[in-house]
This record gives structure tokens, sequence and C-alpha cells, in this order.
């Protein structure tokens, strides 16, 4: 999950870095909060696969993929200033 890099650079997903990218963390779930910086027109959100079991992370490159319904908000911020992602979970 993530949007567009700043200046139109080619980034891979895999390694998360400010954008978001490759979120594969149990953190990454249901009533948590993900803050993302928008460096580009219309920001380019990106939302990619459901996993059905997995630990914490992709260890080798792999998990249970699955389809998945999802319910996703999103909401402009336009007074938060950010230089990276940031994830609220409901126990912080």
């Amino acid at each position: 999950m993530g949007v567009a890099p700043a200046d139109g650079e080619a980034r891979s997903s895999i390694v998360p870095a400010e954008y978001g990218g490759n979120m594969d963390a149990p953190e990454a779930s249901v009533g948590n909060t993900l803050y993302l910086p928008v460096s580009v027109p219309g920001a380019l959100l990106f939302f990619g696969d459901g996993h059905g079991a997995m630990g914490d992370g992709e260890i080798a490159g792999t998990a249970v993929e699955m389809s998945t319904h999802v319910r996703l908000q999103v909401e402009l911020l336009k007074d938060r200033r950010s230089r990276g992602r940031a994830l609220k979970t409901t126990t912080t």
C-alpha cells in the first residue's frame, strides 16, 4: 500500500520507504491508520494483495495470498506535514 514517490522516481514496492510500499506486517490491519505523504498530484494510491496467513513480514518473499473484500477510507489532511509513512495502531 502506498503512493507515488516524489519527482516521478521509479521505485520498487518490495522494500517499504517513505511513500509506503510492502506493508506486510501484522500491525497493518483492521482499525489501524496509515499516514502517507502526498508527493505528486492525485497521490496515485496503490493497494495490493491480501494475506490469509503471515508471520512478521515476508522473510522468504512469500505469504498465503487470498481474495479479500476491503473497505478503505481515504482522507486528505492538507495541513499535516510528513517526511514519511506513519502507522497508528489502535493500541498507540
